[in-house]
């Protein structure tokens, strides 16, 4: 019996040939990972650098047994969708329930919030601003902390 294999220049091309179709393949995967990744922190980072520019203040905090209404001041170049509010009554903590319109930049509106404590003594707000991609950001830096004053 005469039982030839494979020459050793053709193994050697066909090794050469598959390192060279894995090697591109790794390239290509690791390309796209990489760009992805990129994207991702920009994206992030441009969102936190528009957080560092959201300036607002509280003008006025007045309470009742379970709402208060705020008069809020937006000193930034960017619109402010929305506010997380924390209400404070003594130890506990509870989310409330914001009613307004959207805080253009450099404007000021008047804002309800609801909640079933009966004794708030503060309220935390945390602004909320819409991105270019259309996506929210909670600016979670940017956090005013008011105390409440009783309604005459």
């Amino acid at each position: 019996m005469n039982k030839k294999g494979i020459s050793p220049l053709i193994a050697t091309v066909l090794l050469i040939g598959a390192t060279i179709a894995l090697a591109a393949l790794v390239m290509v995967w690791s390309q796209n990972l990489f760009k992805s990744t990129t994207d991702r922190t920009k994206a992030g980072i441009e969102a936190e650098m528009i957080c560092t520019e959201v300036q607002f203040r509280v003008d006025s905090a007045v309470g009742t047994d379970a709402s208060s209404t705020l008069r809020i001041t937006n000193n930034g170049d960017h619109d402010i969708v929305d506010f997380i509010a924390r209400v404070y009554e003594g130890e506990d903590v509870e989310l409330g329930v914001l009613t307004g319109d959207i805080l253009s930049s450099y404007g000021s509106e008047e804002y309800t919030i609801t909640y079933t404590s009966t004794a708030a003594t503060q309220i935390e707000l945390i602004p909320v601003i819409l991105l270019e991609n259309n996506n929210e950001k909670t600016c979670g830096t940017n956090v005013e902390k008011v105390t409440l004053t009783a309604a005459a």
